[in-house]
């Protein structure tokens, strides 16, 4: 099949052939139909279109895998967010799972609320939100406030439209229908992974921001996140990056569609930190034992990976 590239720096898609010849440039800089100003998510849907979100214009640009310009949706007009959409999913129904948040001061906590978008209606409806504690400060001279993620939360998605939401913190994951609804959560068992000296001391010398100036530090935690990223699987299986390490690899632990702890999995060495690669993201293609996905190293270059996975005995 052809690869699909959002490149946001130059505000374009580019394609290429399943070898990896340049076929075509989709988009281009600019605030008219079909320009970019600055684009964070792309998709494909199944009936081959390509959706691109536009977080500096609020818009939704969509386009045919042949790059023609088909039309704009302005989700701005009907979905209300302090930065760009956090999750971006398309459904095999065609419809949109997103997400957006925003800062509530008074409880200095994070809103991010999850909506369904269907296309062709171009038509909204809420599902479901959660909260999650930030740490905020406010100058005293008054002014913009400053805050940073106290929990961090990955989301996944599967083909029955169920959703997957964990804080990372703790190994707990809520599992919601379609429709919003809280069906289940699951819950392992799991020994904390404790920072490491020079990992803390890294850690503490980075500001979190900076206000006004004068640069910002957030509490430095004890323990790694238990839960470091998950992809819910075309078989319906969940798979859950963990803190853990075995002999240098990462550990993987595997649910089934009824969230039953099914297995453990072990990755390469060289296996992507959730943080520093797309692998647990969505463009990232998993088939059987493998997965393919575009990693960025430490100095910037992206490559094309293929990664396998061993089964713990």
């Amino acid at each position: 099949g052809n690869i699909y590239v959002l490149d946001g720096g130059n505000c374009r898609i580019q394609k290429f052939d399943a070898q990896g010849n340049y076929s075509l440039t989709i988009g281009r800089k600019g605030q008219g139909p079909g320009e970019f100003e600055q684009p964070t998510h792309f998709a494909l849907t199944p009936d081959e279109r390509i959706l691109v979100y536009d977080a500096q214009r609020k818009r939704l640009s969509v386009f045919s895998t042949g790059g023609e310009f088909l039309r704009d949706l302005f989700i701005g007009d009907k979905i209300q967010t302090n930065y760009s959409f956090s999750e971006f999913f398309v459904w095999p129904d065609g419809d949109v799972l997103l997400s957006a948040t925003q800062l509530d001061p008074e409880k200095s906590q994070e809103v991010r609320t999850f909506y369904r978008l269907t296309l062709d209606e171009f038509r909204h409806q809420q599902l479901f939100s959660i909260r999650y504690p930030v740490w905020l400060v406010q100058p005293p001279q008054g002014g913009a406030m400053g805050w940073a993620d106290l929990i961090k939360v990955t989301v996944a998605t599967d083909t029955n439209r169920n959703v997957y939401v964990s804080y990372q913190k703790d190994y707990v994951i809520e599992v919601y229908s379609g429709e919003g609804k809280l069906q289940r959560r699951i819950y392992r068992k799991f020994a904390k992974v404790p920072y490491s000296e020079e990992e803390r001391r890294q850690m503490a010398a980075r500001p979190s921001f900076v206000l006004n100036g004068k640069e910002y530090y957030k509490p430095v935690p004890e323990f790694k996140d238990d839960i470091q990223g998950m992809v819910a699987r075309e078989n319906g299986e969940l798979w859950v990056l963990t803190s853990q390490r075995l002999a240098g690899d990462y550990v993987i632990d595997v649910f089934d569609a009824r969230g039953r702890f099914v297995r453990q999995l072990r990755s390469e060495e060289d296996f992507p930190f959730a943080g520093h690669g797309t692998i647990w993201r969505p463009g990232a293609v998993w088939k059987g034992g493998r997965v393919y996905a575009l990693v960025t190293d430490e100095d910037g270059l992206i490559a094309a990976k293929r990664y396998r996975f061993e089964m713990l005995d």
